[in-house]
């Protein structure tokens, strides 16, 4: 009942925005609008103008991204990273693709946006953490063009806003041995 009430307060919040024009998520025939609001059942769009539909792309973005992901060792965390922290968070990351991925990129987030990272410190520069690198075992139960809440494991919410990423920071799979291709090619080059 807890849950109910708290979606149908954030749901309130966001309505607040502009009236809601289209309840189909991911519609070609959606006319453009302002702002996206995404939700576990879908995105729907608010009152504007000036944004292009997205959809297809926000698909392809999805598809990349899970590449990109999948390309991941979660057995071997990149220096910086505690073991746990990474399993975890490849699994966080996995978990959001399916529930949200579309969704985030048709709202317009980026990869850095969602897995950045600081390429010297990135278990540390919290400047240059993506959003899935924050959830820390949360998940994301509403999302935004410029905001995330995110429920923790105590039940307690955390509105995450999104910024324009800092200088020099990198997508997460962009990470010294934190893939699976450079660690065999890591291994490939030693005598």
């Amino acid at each position: 009942m807890t849950y109910a009430r708290n979606w149908i307060e954030e749901w309130r919040r966001a309505e607040a925005e502009g009236p809601i024009l289209s309840l189909l998520p991911n519609a070609k025939s959606a006319k453009s609008a302002k702002s996206r609001i995404a939700t576990p059942f879908g995105s729907f769009d608010t009152f504007g103008t000036g944004a292009k539909n997205v959809a297809d792309d926000g698909d392809n973005a999805c598809s990349q991204w899970r590449r990109c992901l999948d390309a991941l060792d979660a057995s071997r965390p990149p220096s910086g990273f505690p073991a746990p922290w990474w399993r975890g968070l490849i699994g966080d990351a996995e978990l959001f693709l399916t529930a949200w991925g579309s969704q985030a990129a048709d709202l317009g987030w980026t990869t850095l946006d969602l897995f950045g990272v600081h390429p010297k410190a990135p278990a540390a520069r919290y400047s240059c953490m993506g959003l899935l690198l924050l959830l820390r075992g949360g998940r994301v139960v509403a999302l935004t063009a410029s905001t995330a809440v995110i429920e923790q494991l105590s039940g307690a919410r955390l509105t995450y806003t999104r910024r324009p990423p800092e200088a020099g920071g990198v997508p997460l799979w962009e990470l010294p041995g934190a893939s699976r291709e450079q660690a065999t090619a890591a291994t490939t080059r030693s005598p």
